[in-house]
């Protein structure tokens, strides 16, 4: 089911008023890059995108060049050349694209995280897409984004729409530690969000049954 907001109109929002970026159609935000003399990597990368569909277990990302990347919300990737001709695979699942846990790919020379591509492809496919996306992390809500997390965790890999989200670095960060946390705490996975004030609040407070009580009563579990 498609969202009222992109996920960048979600997480902007909820920034300061002074930090906020414009959040347009992606044509016009094309346009005011195409004429910006600092653009940025992720910045180029959003010019460049012909455009953007979001299916049931993947993204497609089409360049103006012709070439295509599709990426799956399980963690592996395909790249197509201008004839439709499949050039290579990486990610879950095979020896490419995989570092320090983490699933990279290089989108027309940039290197970005898998789920980094899946927020940016979404955004596109809504048509509500950030002017600058500096300074925002992809997080992913249950912590399966890092492979060998994943694993010992023994949860599958989910790149998919609904369990991605915006978020600053500090965020993101913070996110990963309150997750260790809560699965050393309680062995069970949860999805939530990397700006949830209320899980920090408990984190920072200490009172580990009252965390166990907020874990059941409000975070869905992941597996």
């Amino acid at each position: 089911m498609k969202e009222d907001k992109s996920k960048a109109e979600q997480f902007n929002e909820t920034l300061p008023v002074n930090a906020r970026t414009c959040i347009m159609k992606c044509d016009e935000v094309q346009s005011v890059i195409k004429n910006t003399k600092d653009m940025d990597k992720i910045q180029w990368i959003v010019l460049i995108i012909d455009s953007a569909k979001r299916f049931e277990d993947h993204v497609e990302v089409k360049f103006k060049c012709g070439r295509k990347i599709k990426a799956y919300y399980d963690g592996h990737y395909e790249k197509f050349d201008i004839n439709g001709k499949l050039r290579s695979k990486g990610g879950f699942g095979t020896s490419r694209g995989i570092g320090k846990g983490r699933i990279k790919l290089k989108v027309e020379g940039i290197d970005m995280h898998l789920e980094r591509l899946i927020l940016i492809a979404c955004d596109i496919a809504d048509n509500k897409v950030a002017l600058s996306y500096k300074n925002w992390e992809a997080n992913v809500l249950d912590s399966s984004g890092n492979i060998d997390t994943a694993e010992r965790l023994h949860i599958k890999t989910d790149l998919s729409p609904s369990n991605l989200e915006w978020c600053l670095k500090s965020d993101n960060v913070r996110h990963e530690h309150i997750m260790k946390k809560l699965v050393k705490m309680t062995g069970a996975v949860y999805r939530f969000s990397a700006t949830d004030q209320n899980l920090r609040a408990l984190i920072r407070k200490g009172n580990d049954r009252e965390l166990r009580q907020y874990c059941d009563a409000h975070l869905q579990r992941a597996g």
